[in-house]
């Protein structure tokens, strides 16, 4: 069956854990791995989820304009508690001078932790299943509907950054230098670079130019970073999102929560299942 990520424990991920990965369940997610685990797609499910993720991009150009706009700081809050979770070094340096631009770091009030505390959930479930659901129907509860569905679809955005700067990776700094990753598709990885790597250099490049921005400084510039992020990112994503919707009677269809992922626990490989 088609997986939807291939989550692989190698030498480029952090060795410790996160506090809750560390957590005993009797059903073990990945969220509960005791190592950090890479995610990364193989090409059916790349598609399928690019389908997703043009989808809500209206929503998510409304995360950052529009009367369902989140604020600044909390905005980047949630990215950084998504990135946290997939730990992707592009989304990291952008997100961090973001974040820092915003004032993430000062409290929050009750609504941006209801915000965190869903996209911690997100995060660590890849945005499916009925834990993810549980938490979105708190989530309404707490910020209302339309907050929510911004804040849905920024998680969205940010797990496709990640997971797509890991793809990168895995030809930048794995294949290419003779070290590839387990589980790895030659062919995919290759397409992937070639049809990416320009929007990472930018991704790069606009990281270091935020550098000079001051700090805490005027929620209009981060507003405006972020929908411009998010039109230059959608020329990237709606071809693919297109593609993979006339390619979806040809590709079968990809499940969400309920596919299994190749996971590599002690060089013993396993099936985990949502």
């Amino acid at each position: 069956r088609e997986m939807r990520f291939d989550r692989t424990r190698d030498a480029r991920t952090r060795p410790n854990a996160l506090p809750h990965e560390q957590e005993k369940t009797t059903q073990p997610t990945l969220a509960a791995m005791p190592s950090r685990v890479t995610p990364r797609w193989y090409p059916n499910a790349c598609l399928a989820d690019h389908v997703t993720i043009a989808s809500h991009l209206p929503r998510i150009m409304g995360a950052y304009v529009g009367p369902n706009a989140i604020e600044a700081a909390t905005n980047e809050k949630i990215m950084l508690t998504v990135n946290g979770v997939n730990d992707c070094e592009y989304c990291t340096g952008l997100h961090g001078e973001l974040g820092r631009m915003a004032g993430a770091e000062d409290a929050v009030d009750a609504k941006a932790q209801a915000c965190v505390t869903y996209a911690k959930i997100f995060a660590q479930h890849d945005g499916r299943g009925a834990v993810v659901e549980a938490a979105k129907a708190d989530l309404v509860a707490a910020v209302g509907a339309g907050v929510a569905e911004s804040a849905q679809a920024l998680c969205w955005f940010i797990l496709w950054g990640s997971v797509s700067g890991h793809c990168l990776n895995a030809f930048w700094k794995g294949r290419l230098i003779f070290d590839p990753q387990p589980h790895s598709n030659p062919i995919f990885e290759v397409l992937f670079a070639a049809y990416y790597t320009p929007l990472y250099a930018l991704v790069v490049i606009t990281t270091q130019i935020l550098k000079v921005f001051p700090a805490k400084g005027k929620k209009v510039v981060n507003a405006a970073v972020g929908a411009v992020l998010t039109v230059v990112a959608g020329t990237w994503i709606v071809p693919l999102g297109l593609f993979g919707a006339l390619t979806r009677p040809l590709r079968g269809r990809v499940k969400g929560a309920s596919t299994t992922r190749d996971v590599e626990c002690g060089g013993k490989k396993k099936k985990k299942k949502n």
